[in-house]
């Protein structure tokens, strides 16, 4: 089973997700969280600290798992698990995109979030919102 590390970045009541280029295999120029496969002998905290910095140039410093997903297509993908964080503090300054991976990155509030057509992941606005729910 593949395991994966995704950050929800927030900062001021927003998430940053990242538009994924057009040329990558999974869900191609949609907007996304950041993250990755976690690697052989790594927890998911490690793999998502490194992956965060890989890209996006941030090292997470205060961050907490807020859900574990399931693959949602595991007839295309095989079974997957996915560590869903919530990074409320990081160094290194502003994001910016390092690496292809992505071609934007911008902060939408929780709302902006459900007006988003092309979304990675429906799940992630359930997340966004439960998010917000527990900033307030």
């Amino acid at each position: 089973m593949k395991h994966f590390a995704c950050a929800i970045l927030v900062r001021e009541g927003r998430v940053l997700l990242g538009r994924r280029a057009p040329h990558r295999k999974r869900a191609p120029d949609c907007w996304d969280i950041i993250g990755g496969a976690v690697e052989a002998g790594e927890t998911p905290d490690r793999a998502l600290i490194r992956e965060v910095h890989e890209e996006i140039a941030v090292l997470p410093t205060r961050f907490e798992r807020v859900a574990v997903l399931g693959e949602p297509e595991p007839g295309l993908y095989g079974e997957g698990t996915y560590h869903i964080y919530r990074v409320e503090e990081w160094s290194g300054g502003e994001p910016t995109m390092s690496g292809d991976e992505h071609v934007d990155l911008r902060w939408f509030t929780p709302e902006e979030t459900r007006a988003i057509p092309d979304l990675a992941w429906d799940e992630y606005r359930r997340l966004f919102r439960a998010i917000a729910d527990a900033m307030t």
